[in-house]
């Protein structure tokens, strides 16, 4: 069952992506091969859980830990991706329309366009149409470790924009400390985004 922010997410990132992106909603497990980082992830890839089973020496360094971070979440994002197709399943309709192609008994014609108006120089000022983008889609939400070590920055769009850590920080722990520090910067930055939507 998904969370009530991770069903607001899907709800405005719907019209940016094909609904069929949304027709599995389980959450998926993605892990980096070179360092064992694991994340579980939602379908909008903000990371749910994580686990850490080890330091490796690139988790010492903050551009390492991020790389691990990103490649678990592709990871994740890809296995949603394959959940996905497997789930979709064509109408009978689309099915017979596709056996129908393959059998060369029909052929894919294109739609008539109609001729466009010609075009004509305006003989009075012209006002520039207004667009107004959907504000949500820029917001970012961050979210840091109860001490600090650890903060992301989540968008709406591209789930993990950021991570920061703390150098001393990182040089220092161990594989459970930094697990901790991780789930609370994201558990964080889920409370943000929670509380912006209410």
């Amino acid at each position: 069952m998904t969370s009530t922010a991770t069903e607001s997410r899907i709800q405005h990132l719907t019209g940016l992506r094909d609904s069929t992106w949304f027709t599995s909603r389980a959450e998926c497990r993605g892990v980096d091969e070179s360092t064992g980082v694991a994340v579980t992830a939602d379908v909008t890839g903000w990371v749910l859980e994580i686990d850490v089973p080890e330091i490796s020496p690139s988790l010492r360094t903050g551009e390492g830990l991020e790389s691990a971070l990103r490649a678990a979440l592709s990871a994740a994002m890809d296995i949603h991706r394959l959940d996905n197709a497997a789930q979709r399943t064509l109408t009978d309709e689309e099915r017979a329309r596709a056996q129908d192609h393959l059998a060369g008994r029909a052929q894919v014609r294109a739609p008539r366009v109609p001729r466009p108006a010609p075009l004509t120089i305006p003989t009075s000022p012209v006002q520039a149409v207004r667009h107004h983008a959907d504000e949500r889609l820029s917001r970012r939400w961050q979210g840091r470790s109860r001490d600090g070590e650890i903060e992301v920055l989540m968008s709406l769009s591209a789930g993990l924009e950021e991570m920061r850590a703390d150098p001393a920080f990182l040089t220092t722990t161990d594989a459970e400390t930094l697990r901790y520090a991780l789930r609370e910067a994201f558990r964080d930055a889920e409370t943000a985004y929670e509380r912006g939507q209410a």
